[in-house]
Order: C-alpha cells, then structure tokens, then sequence
C-alpha cells in the first residue's frame, strides 16, 4: 500500500498487471484460446480498477507537480492501450475500441501535464531520468493498438500517430548526453519498453511499404532491439550480483533491523 500511495513510485506497480495481460494474449491464447481470452480479460479488468483507483489517488493526493514523470503513463494510457491491442488479438473488437479510447483520452490529458512538467519544472531527479524515454512509446502504443483493431492496415490515423511518435523520437536525440551521464539503475528498464514499441511500429510500416532491402531494415531493427533488452538485462545481473540493484535502506533501518 505505501508503493501504492506513493507518489513516485506507485505508477510502476501497474506493470505487475499489463505483464501477463500481454503474456496471456501472445503467449497462450494462440495455443489454448478459450483460456487465453479468460485471463486477458481478467487482467484487463483488473489493470481498469487499478488505473481507476491510482486516478482516485492521484486526486485524492493531491499531487506535487515536480512528482510527475513519464512513468504516470503506465496505469492508464499504457493500460489502456495495450489492453485494447489484448483484446483485439482474442478477438474482443469491441472491448478493444473501448480500452482505445480510455488509452487515448488519457494519453492526451496525462501527456498534456506531463510534458508542462518537464518544459517549465526543474530537471527529474536523476534516478527518473531514464523515464524520459517513455516519451516515445505513448505513440508507438497507441499505433500498436490501432493495427491490432484495424487489421494492420496503415490509414490517415496511423499516419497521424507516427507523425507524433517521430517528433519524440528525435527529440530523444537532443537527450542522448543526459542519457550518457546515468549511472545504471532499476528504472533504466524505462529504455526497454518504450523502444521495443517503437520497433515493432517500424516493423509494421516496413512492412506495409516493403521499400527496396526491406528484408535488411527489419533484421536491423530486430538485432537493434535485442541488443537493447540484452544489454539491459545483464548490467541487471550484474547490478544484482553486486548488490546494487535497489538502494541501500538507511542506516537506522538497518540498524533497527539487526537488533530485530
């Protein structure tokens, strides 16, 4: 309940839920449909009460501005879309458009607040910081989800989102020094995610143009992303074998523990 009710660390908790919500809609429901539709629907129930209860909080909070940061787009705007692309793969067309609107709505107010935060606020605390990336993956989500409803078919819409998702994208560049400066830490997971979404949007535009050696740009893309997710996962093994993952707990914590 305090990682809950915390305001930096409570969006993230969501993630415990979107998980197996994709892991159900990939993994088992093209071998075990019936099963599969269960589960992704109860964890599609499940990250809406989730979203809806951080929102209640948020509310309730209230909230410190400088708290923002892009990981406030996990409950509901991430929720939201990845349980409509879910849906849509277990053939649910109509609960997916209802989870893309919830995705979406929320994507445009959170995304709002935000990027207000980040332009006119100081600078995140550096172990947020990697968050930063999340910026690009609202659109690349949503893209996902869109394909996922609309048969993968790329229309003025699609188009849209990829317009926005390549302005954030670029704006990555300009970030790339901040990005350099960083010590490893949990939240560097952040790269992971957002840019696996970016990737498999740039699949689908590959593959709906299929440009001269498009073969060859998937494959960069592929080894691109995989390169990312296994660095990642071994500076994570190696941050645990030193133990340097999570933070020391401070020394009268500690203390009272022993003597405990």
């Amino acid at each position: 309940m305090a990682d809950l009710t915390d305001t930096v660390a409570g969006p993230f908790a969501s993630l415990a839920l979107i998980t197996p919500m994709l892991l159900a809609a990939q993994g088992l429901a093209p071998h075990a449909e019936s099963a599969g539709r269960i589960v992704v629907d109860v964890f599609i129930v499940l990250t809406v009460l989730l979203g809806g209860w951080l929102t209640g909080q948020w509310i309730y909070g209230p909230l410190v501005l400088d708290h923002l940061h892009p990981g406030y787009f996990l409950p509901t705007v991430a929720g939201g879309l990845l349980a409509a692309a879910s849906a849509a793969e277990v053939g649910q067309q109509r609960l997916a458009q209802v989870m893309l609107g919830l995705g979406l709505v929320c994507w445009l107010i959170l995304g709002s607040m935000i990027l207000a935060r980040l332009l006119f606020r100081p600078r995140l605390a550096t172990p947020l910081v990697p968050t930063l990336a999340i910026e690009v993956a609202p659109a690349a989500v949503a893209s996902l989800a869109y394909f996922a409803i609309d048969g993968d078919r790329v229309d003025a819409f699609a188009a849209g989102l990829a317009g926005y998702g390549l302005l954030m994208v670029l704006a990555q560049l300009r970030l790339l020094p901040l990005f350099r400066s960083l010590k490893f830490t949990p939240s560097t997971w952040s790269f992971t995610f957002s840019w696996a979404a970016v990737g498999a949007v740039t699949l689908h535009w590959i593959e709906s143009g299929r440009p001269a050696g498009h073969l060859t740009y998937t494959y960069l893309v592929l080894a691109a992303v995989s390169a990312l997710v296994g660095a990642v996962a071994v500076r994570t093994l190696i941050a645990l074998g030193r133990r340097q993952l999570l933070p020391k707990p401070p020394p009268q914590a500690a203390g009272s523990a022993a003597d405990n």
